[in-house]
């Protein structure tokens, strides 16, 4: 993780979804906005921390889970969508875990079939619910396009 969050790229995007989604949780729940940002803080410092061997494999693993509709990622999503909140952050996050690519993950392997088998926009859809030609597949499937290119 640590190699992962120390590209200000993906600390940006890390620290920016975290903040959409506490902004929905913030809205629903009655949370202190204070407090949630210290939750924030102590979240990232965790991922930057040396000491702490967690590698973006592990993190990562279990694709198809981790972009289902309620999982940790698209839930907030739809939280923001229903609390007419921005997630272009969690939208870019749900994009890179399209291009998740790890041979030991059965869950990785079978997310990189449906895609060559039915293409990426029949596998956002099929994956996050997120309707073809909506805001949010249409987000996710511009954020992959792009992420695509700069893994070339």
């Amino acid at each position: 993780m640590i190699d992962a969050i120390g590209d200000e790229d993906v600390k940006g995007v890390t620290r920016a979804a975290l903040e959409e989604s506490g902004a929905a949780l913030i809205k629903k729940h009655g949370f202190d906005e204070m407090e949630h940002r210290k939750y924030i803080n102590r979240t990232m410092d965790r991922y930057a921390n040396p000491n702490m061997h967690d590698d973006v494999a592990r993190v990562s693993r279990k694709p198809l889970r981790k972009l289902s509709p309620g999982e940790r990622l698209v839930g907030p999503v739809n939280l923001c969508v229903e609390y007419n909140l921005p997630a272009d952050h969690l939208l870019k996050g749900i994009a890179a875990g399209f291009h998740f690519d790890v041979e030991a993950d059965d869950e990785a392997e079978e997310l990189i079939n449906l895609i060559k088998e039915k293409g990426i926009e029949h596998a956002i859809e099929e994956v996050t619910k997120f309707k073809t030609g909506s805001k949010q597949h249409t987000i996710v499937l511009k954020n992959y396009e792009e992420l695509g290119k700069s893994k070339k």
